[in-house]
């Protein structure tokens, strides 16, 4: 499903299928618009003070092809301004930092960060952060999370409900 600019119309005109088609498929394009969730099924030791792509993500929902199983990010295939949240979920622990970030189109991951969060563990329960951007991207634009923590040891990175996810969402164009 794509989005076709609509025919203008002017008073009295009858119109054919074919137009009020072009309008329908507009509307359940903005009712279903580009969007994806992928999230953790399983937990993943992150080593410490090493920046770890988050592998295994299980599909949600994709509307729009920008996830397969074989990546490990996602690929934008509608150009445009999309929302983007991501999450990370660390296993208890008191000492050190927990980051998530996501990047672009990087050869190699984490090089080109485009948003990162960090805070510290309270070293009761788990340790949740998440964020949320808006941004411009092209077609093939790839996004990827990753993960760092610094407590001196393994921490594993797992399935806490929302918390161990990354999502975009299609808002509009670029220009009007």
């Amino acid at each position: 499903m794509a989005w076709t600019t609509p025919p203008t119309y002017v008073a009295g005109a009858i119109l054919t299928a074919a137009q009020m088609n072009a309008v329908s498929g507009d509307l359940a394009y903005l009712y279903t618009p580009p969007m994806v969730r992928v999230a953790r099924t399983t937990g993943q030791s992150i080593t410490s003070s090493t920046w770890t792509t988050i592998i295994g993500y299980a599909e949600n929902y994709d509307t729009d092809g920008m996830w397969t199983s074989a990546n490990e990010y996602l690929e934008i295939q509608t150009a445009g301004v999309y929302g983007i949240a991501y999450g990370a979920a660390f296993a208890s622990a008191a000492t050190g930092d927990r980051t998530a970030n996501v990047s672009l189109n990087d050869a190699t991951p984490g090089n080109t960060i485009i948003h990162q969060t960090t805070t510290k563990p309270s070293g009761v329960g788990v340790t949740g952060i998440s964020g949320y951007f808006v941004q411009s991207f092209a077609v093939a634009d790839k996004l990827r999370q990753m993960v760092f923590q610094n407590q001196g040891s393994a921490v594993t990175y797992g399935t806490t409900g929302m918390f161990a996810y990354l999502s975009a969402v299609w808002i509009g164009k670029t220009t009007a």
